[in-house]
């Protein structure tokens, strides 16, 4: 079976240990009362976020990220108002931080507010050219190659990372979902399959591989340049006389 992963470091880390408070996003309080704090934080929030993102730009390298701490703690209740209220507009306080828990790598925490980001039509800041499913698929499927060239499992977090294109709630540049298809099949052929241990466990752990690769060419034909790799996984399938796998209509996109 899978073995539990182990978290990689992010390059860049504060120096300290850090704790970050929990963003807590009430969905079902929207009266009067929280709409007026909301709309003052905004107002609020909107002129100290220019102070901030300058004095973050004027530390050196190794300060920053414990700045990005401080300010996520800073923000925390805000963001708790913007994702909770009943509607919500764009809001940059919000984007940023989602983006400053990448980068402490607080990866579980980015994981679990990202999503639900989205879901309030909320928006990475202007200097990047991504929306946040985008943005969060590109860190993360980076992120698992590494776990994977360490032999690491990147599973559960990339499992809920792989949401964000299975079941987007905005839409996604088919290039990147291409890529997390071909990373997903690289996660269950290299980790799952070699891992299994019941001959079921292998058929599903490369039926999901080949699904993940059908996926891949779907939306981007050849240029998801799977070739190899799709022949390298028939190969292994035709080499252990499980030619059914190939026809299973569940791994047909």
């Amino acid at each position: 079976m899978p073995q539990a992963p182990q978290l990689m470091k992010t390059p860049r880390k504060a120096k300290k240990p850090t704790h970050i408070k929990q963003i807590i996003v009430d969905h079902q309080n929207n009266s009067s009362l929280k709409g007026l704090e909301l709309a003052q934080s905004r107002i609020k929030t909107a002129s100290l976020i220019k102070s901030d993102l300058i004095k973050l730009g004027d530390l050196r390298n190794e300060e920053r990220d414990e700045y990005r701490v401080e300010l996520i703690n800073k923000y925390s209740e805000h963001v708790g108002l913007v994702l909770g209220a009943d509607q919500s507009e764009p809001d940059e306080v919000t984007g940023w931080v989602v983006v400053w828990l990448w980068d402490v790598g607080k990866i579980e925490q980015f994981l679990d507010l990202a999503p639900k980001a989205v879901a309030k039509k909320q928006q990475t800041p202007k200097v990047f050219k991504t929306n946040l499913s985008e943005f969060v698929m590109y860190k993360m499927i980076d992120w698992s190659r590494k776990q994977r060239d360490q032999g690491h499992s990147p599973r559960p977090l990339w499992d809920q990372a792989y949401l964000m294109v299975t079941q987007a709630q905005e839409p996604v540049d088919k290039a990147v979902a291409a890529d997390a298809h071909k990373e997903q099949a690289r996660v269950c052929f290299e980790l799952d399959y070699t891992r299994s241990e019941t001959d079921e466990e292998k058929k599903q752990a490369l039926g999901q591989a080949i699904l993940g690769i059908r996926q891949a060419e779907k939306l981007m034909a050849d240029k998801a340049k799977v070739k190899t790799f799709k022949n390298e996984v028939a190969s292994v399938i035709n080499k252990a006389g499980w030619n059914e796998i190939i026809l299973d209509p569940k791994f047909h996109p």
